[in-house]
């Protein structure tokens, strides 16, 4: 198998701008308050508990 052609970094490894944009502003708390709506208390804290669960604690945190 031949490895694929990769694209050339835009930038140096370890010299990338910082990020624009915190993760809140990608996140529609919405959504996780008709998800917690929407599931029993056991299966919310079953989804918490997952590795989607990071998300929903930094909504519990009021993440900013």
């Amino acid at each position: 198998m031949e490895m694929p052609e990769l694209p050339r970094r835009i930038y140096t490894l370890g010299e990338e701008p910082p990020a624009v944009h915190s993760i809140s502003y990608h996140t529609c708390w919405t959504l996780h308050a008709a998800l917690k709506k929407a599931l029993h208390d056991d299966e919310y804290e079953e989804l918490k508990e997952s590795k989607l669960g990071v998300f929903i604690k930094f909504q519990e945190l009021e993440f900013d």
